[in-house]
């Protein structure tokens, strides 16, 4: 029985450290704060514009080496076939209905500017990472064969952890085109031999784990202060902190829960990843120590 016990320690343990090292080492996407870009153009007719000022109108976005990453508006059902470059990259046609912010509709009857956004998520919410990305425009009036016949524009743009603005006077049928991004307030995901790194929007390699900022003690949630002990109650959860130190590690804890006070919303989060490996290696010292005596 006691053998029993020491296995079933001893798996528990080596279970903790494996999930604790993971998360403290694997890349941290699934948090970090991705920025929006917003994009402004005007539409005109075609060249045949046999339905015009009706049209149908297609936006989406395409990584560096041209891979479909998510539609961000869609006008026109019946007529959408027409547009021959979008339904042939496109990979969300049929989710667009549940995609809350795609722009979609019927057929449009006039030309205008418009606006649409970006998330830096691709059709499935995943956050993309840094990088160069392109939008592409296409619009048709008639029951073109082939995307020759449409507007189709393009305008590349970077997104690397700083505001940047781009303008294009006219481009493949769009006029005044203006791509603005603005990073998120924890920066973006990058890829590459730091994959995982929160990139602030200074562009550096992000905070060291400590300082952090927590609450100031008049209460006063505008100001805030260095702190870079593990002290428990202050509302702060430094990344090196667990639960045994610090009280506000804990992910239930009503100092951080749902990023309400404390410094980090994700204190709990990072605490926890130290905290499986502590208990994995108590466990399996627990399981050793077991062992050695039923021997």
């Amino acid at each position: 029985m006691n053998l029993n016990r020491s296995a079933n320690l001893a798996r528990i343990g080596a279970a903790g450290l494996v999930v604790g090292t993971l998360l403290m080492v694997a890349p941290d996407v699934a948090r970090a704060a991705t920025g929006k870009v917003t994009v402004t153009f005007s539409t005109r007719q075609t060249s045949n514009g046999r339905y015009a000022p009706k049209h149908v109108l297609a936006v989406w976005v395409e990584d560096a080496a041209g891979k479909f990453v998510r539609t961000l508006m869609k006008y026109g059902s019946r007529r959408e076939v027409y547009l021959r470059g979008w339904k042939a990259t496109s990979l969300d046609a049929s989710r667009i209905a549940g995609m809350p912010d795609v722009i979609s509709g019927a057929t449009r009857s006039s030309h205008t500017q418009r606006v649409v956004t970006w998330s830096q998520n691709d059709y499935a919410d995943t956050p993309m990472p840094e990088g160069t990305y392109k939008l592409r425009m296409e619009l048709t009036d008639w029951d073109s064969p082939s995307t020759s016949g449409n507007n189709e524009g393009s305008v590349t743009f970077e997104v690397r952890g700083t505001e940047s603005h781009t303008t294009v006077p006219d481009n493949g049928g769009f006029s005044a085109i203006t791509v603005d991004y603005m990073p998120g307030s924890g920066g973006t995901v990058t890829p590459g031999s730091d994959a995982g790194v929160v990139r602030p929007p200074d562009g550096g390699v992000g905070p060291s784990p400590s300082p952090t900022t927590s609450p100031s003690p008049s209460g006063n949630s505008g100001m805030c202060e260095v702190n870079t002990q593990c002290v428990d109650g202050d509302g702060c959860c430094p990344l090196d902190c667990v639960y045994e130190v610090d009280h506000d590690c804990d992910p239930d804890s009503a100092h951080n829960a749902d990023g309400a006070a404390g410094c980090d919303t994700g204190a709990g989060r990072e605490g926890a990843p130290a905290l499986l490996l502590v208990r994995g290696a108590l466990l399996l010292a627990a399981a050793m120590r077991r062992r050695h005596r039923g021997s």
